[in-house]
């Protein structure tokens, strides 16, 4: 009898339980895992990105690094009106599938586009980006040295690249202008989706090296990068071929990439007056080097 009463006593309190909040937002997000499209590329700034990106053909889902501020979410429909959205544990849930969105914190900018695999149907998006967002570089020095005497070249080494079939650099679109005025929202019209194809920085097998491929790139972005600013033992050839889309900066981080499972893995050096060398990783940027600064 006391079974029973029990019986009884759960399946009263059953359909209270599934009315309350939590049970809602627990059926909201309990969609099978086969029914989800996480076939959408980001873009844009680290800081404010989201992790990832799905839908289930009715709602989005937008996941942020833990304790990041959500920014404003735009999309070319709604103009200078941030789209509203609902938290659901560490995501936060659109009401609706768009095709493309902009997130905007002061002068940062992001951008969400559905794959072209998934929005056939659907207007191409302006600016195609790969999965992944680019990792940090590391700190810019001050200056670059001159008189850096030019390293001995050998090929023991070769740099595997994808294969370009895609996009497979990390894009990292400038920030706009610090200088800038305006408001958060800016001028949010569908025309701010709009942006220009991007320069692709392209390196394969006809380059034939990785130095050369940073010279052609340095020379279309203003940079400089001279002989003497390649500071491994021995050039390095290529063995495939890859397109990064992006600036100078992320390109390059994305090509010398390919070194670090080598046993000579290299890095970029940034200076304030364009000049970039190629170091490897255990050597700092600004250690010691000559007095002077390279033009």
């Amino acid at each position: 009898m006391p079974r029973f009463s029990l019986a009884i006593l759960a399946l009263c309190l059953l359909p209270g339980c599934l009315a309350a909040p939590g049970w809602q937002s627990f059926r909201a997000v309990a969609t099978p895992a086969s029914l989800l499209n996480f076939d959408w590329r980001l873009q844009g700034d680290r800081a404010i990105a989201p992790l990832q990106a799905f839908d289930n053909g009715q709602q989005m889902w937008l996941q942020f690094a833990p304790g990041t501020p959500v920014p404003a979410i735009f999309a070319p429909e709604s103009g200078s009106r941030p789209l509203s959205y609902r938290q659901d544990g560490p995501y936060v849930v659109l009401s609706r599938v768009w095709s493309r969105l902009l997130l905007r914190g002061g002068h940062l900018q992001a951008h969400v586009t559905k794959a072209a695999s998934t929005a056939s149907q659907q207007q191409p998006a302006a600016v195609a980006a790969p999965h992944a967002l680019p990792a940090i570089g590391t700190p810019v020095p001050s200056e670059a040295p001159v008189g850096l005497q030019e390293d001995a070249t050998a090929t023991s080494t070769v740099a595997r690249l994808p294969m370009a079939a895609g996009p497979s650099g990390a894009p990292l679109r400038q920030r706009p202008d610090a200088t800038g005025t305006g408001s958060l929202a800016g001028d949010m019209t569908a025309a701010s989706f709009a942006v220009a194809q991007p320069y692709a920085y392209y390196a394969g097998p006809e380059d034939g090296n990785m130095r050369l491929v940073l010279a052609r790139w340095a020379s279309h972005a203003g940079w400089t990068f001279r002989p003497e600013h390649w500071h491994a033992e021995f050039d390095i050839p290529l063995s495939g071929s890859a397109r990064f889309e992006g600036d100078f900066k992320s390109a390059v981080r994305a090509l010398l990439s390919a070194t670090e499972m080598g046993s000579h893995p290299l890095q970029p050096c940034f200076y304030s007056n364009h000049v970039l060398r190629v170091v490897p990783h255990a050597q700092s940027c600004s250690g010691s080097l000559a007095a002077g600064a390279a033009s």
